[in-house]
């Protein structure tokens, strides 16, 4: 949860399987 979770979050908006990928990392 640093500068990476919040360059995700504003990047998972835009790519929505991204954003999968990140919820199972977390």
């Amino acid at each position: 949860m640093s500068k990476k979770s919040k360059i995700i979050k504003v990047t998972g908006m835009t790519c929505e399987h991204c954003v999968r990928r990140v919820k199972k990392a977390l």
